[in-house]
């Protein structure tokens, strides 16, 4: 995905995955699976190419309102800005059967033959593929999460990384006391982690009663911060600043409740 929202494409393509759509228009996002692709358009719908075997490239008709988008091998999500989330594709293995308990998710990750799903509250919810969909008891106050072919990833708010499932190249240890993470990626055998020590992090607590999206920032004691919010990824608008205390501070944005979508940044002087 490029600066000007368009995307580019280069690799294997014998089935389409690398056939841009010509009438795209500009992007948010982009994800990729076994051999489809995705992409988030800016007004919140989605546009699919590629291997549509199991239908993982034809988008549920209406489909709008789409916030993040999340491609496994041959299924697809899409989370919606009511918290809602949609699946289409593949369901051997039950990975497009929403639970329903999920609500108020904030974050979805799709893998092999499961699909994870982050709710406001730090919870996650797993489906599909038990060893990897099976959330370890006790998991709580997640800020992040990845799913690998058949493994799962978490976040946790103090910076720690759990894991579960199975992967047979990433031996037990991998991820154990990395430091502060602050970001995860994964794939079929890999695993790459954006370690820290004072930089800042939001986490997502949800909406207030009153309308406002709250945040958690988590930072450096005495350490100046700005936080700014952007619809698009691209422009940014200041939404607050102060001095951290300890361990973290609440960040309030009354004007999140009528968005479709959001994003947040908090950095430094």
């Amino acid at each position: 995905m490029l600066e000007d929202g368009s995307v580019a494409a280069w690799g294997d393509n014998g089935v389409g995955q690398r056939n841009v759509p010509g009438n795209l228009g500009p992007v948010s996002a982009i994800a990729a699976g076994d051999g489809h692709s995705l992409a988030l358009k800016r007004d919140g719908t989605v546009a699919a190419w590629g291997d549509d075997l199991y239908g993982q490239s034809t988008v549920p008709e209406g489909l709008s309102g789409v916030v993040q988008i999340a491609a496994g091998r041959w299924h697809s999500l899409a989370l919606r800005a009511d918290g809602t989330v949609i699946a289409w594709g593949r369901n051997d293995s039950g990975q497009c059967t929403m639970p329903g308990n999920l609500d108020r998710a904030v974050a979805i990750a799709a893998g092999l033959r499961h699909s994870l799903a982050l709710r406001a509250d730090g919870t996650v919810v797993g489906w599909g593929n038990d060893s990897a969909a099976q959330v370890p008891p006790g998991l709580k106050r997640a800020v992040g999460i990845e799913a690998g072919e058949s493994l799962s990833l978490a976040i946790q708010e103090d910076g720690s990384l759990v894991g579960w499932g199975w992967d047979p190249w990433i031996y037990p240890g991998a991820f154990s006391n990395p430091g502060m993470v602050l970001a995860v990626a994964a794939g079929e055998g890999q695993i790459l982690m954006l370690v820290g020590g004072s930089r800042p992090r939001l986490a997502p607590l949800g909406f207030q009663a009153s309308g406002a999206f709250e945040l958690e920032l988590h930072g450096e004691p005495g350490q100046p911060y700005t936080v700014q919010f952007s619809p698009d990824l691209l422009n940014l608008s200041y939404l607050t600043n102060f001095i951290a205390p300890a361990p973290a501070t609440a960040v309030f944005d009354p004007g999140a409740a009528d968005q479709p979508r959001r994003f947040y940044r908090a950095s430094t002087p």
